[in-house]
């Protein structure tokens, strides 16, 4: 197994810069000349059964679009807010389509842009992988997080905490207003992105994958078509953010997957039950 880091600027590009992503701590300026308003493109694509489903509250809205002038009433004296809101499902795929073909008209257009992924870690590379897939420049697009995963890591490492916010909307979205605020004014940083290659033996190895579906455990092994033949996937490639398990933490994770709900709690009490078992099993070494 190899691993590489790809710093992402253009998708196609290998070579290019680290995707960017945003930073509550400090605030990032631009003058404007007297009388300019400028319009904010936010993108918020919602994983509605991560957040122990309180991403779906975005989903029920039932729009696409919505458009928004305020003030930050934190501030008193702010200039006018004005944002154009996307709304897209990832869970859904002709909603998860328009949602980035937009997001990729308007990065054409050279609109001001962040999108905001509202779920956990592997909602994050859910979204990067499709960035990639159609082609949207992340150096013209920061990459904003709402935690609403399990572990939230990659949120936390970023500044914008390990738990969802208690009211995403709030009473005539005076909540989602001041979240726009704080993606607006966040700093921009770059963040490495890494390459995950996997390889095994042909005539021992195989690439299982595992999900729970109303309390069943599924496994399958990968596999694709060769002409009329299906034969087994060898070869895995997937993005990494920021962690790559092996061994017993590995085994603690799969564990988890078998066993995943759509509750926050309930999956933490999940994890630390897999933990404590694996504590007294054996773990089997990787060249065996």
């Amino acid at each position: 197994m190899e691993t590489q880091p790809v710093p992402l600027h253009v998708a196609t590009d290998v070579n290019a810069e680290p995707i960017p992503v945003t930073i509550p701590q400090g605030i990032h300026l631009e003058i404007l000349n007297e009388g300019e308003k400028k319009l904010h493109h936010i993108f918020l694509s919602s994983n509605p059964t991560s957040g122990g489903n309180k991403g779906a509250e975005l989903v029920k809205l039932e729009v696409e679009t919505m458009s928004l002038s305020f003030h930050d009433i934190r501030k008193p004296g702010s200039p006018l807010v004005q944002a154009e809101v996307h709304i897209f499902n990832l869970l859904e795929k002709t909603s998860r389509e328009r949602g980035f073909h937009t997001l990729a008209q308007e990065i054409q257009r050279r609109s001001d842009i962040r999108i905001v992924v509202l779920g956990g870690d592997g909602t994050v590379m859910w979204v990067v992988e499709e960035m990639i897939s159609h082609r949207i420049d992340f150096s013209a697009c920061p990459i904003g997080i709402v935690p609403f995963g399990t572990g939230n890591d990659l949120s936390h490492v970023l500044g914008w905490g390990i738990a969802a916010p208690k009211t995403l909307l709030g009473e005539n979205l005076v909540e989602l207003k001041r979240l726009i605020v704080d993606w607006i004014d966040a700093t921009i940083s770059d963040f490495d992105i890494w390459d995950i290659d996997v390889e095994v033996n042909e005539n021992r190895g195989a690439i299982v994958k595992v999900r729970s579906d109303e309390g069943r455990v599924l496994k399958r092994a990968l596999s694709r078509f060769q002409g009329p033949t299906e034969v087994p996937i060898l070869h895995y490639h997937r993005k990494m953010s920021n962690y790559l398990s092996i061994g017993i933490d590995a085994r603690i994770g799969f564990g988890f997957d078998k066993k995943r709900t759509r509750s926050t709690i309930c999956n933490k009490c999940v994890y630390g039950w897999e933990g404590f078992k694996k504590l007294f099993t054996r773990t089997v070494p990787i060249n065996e």
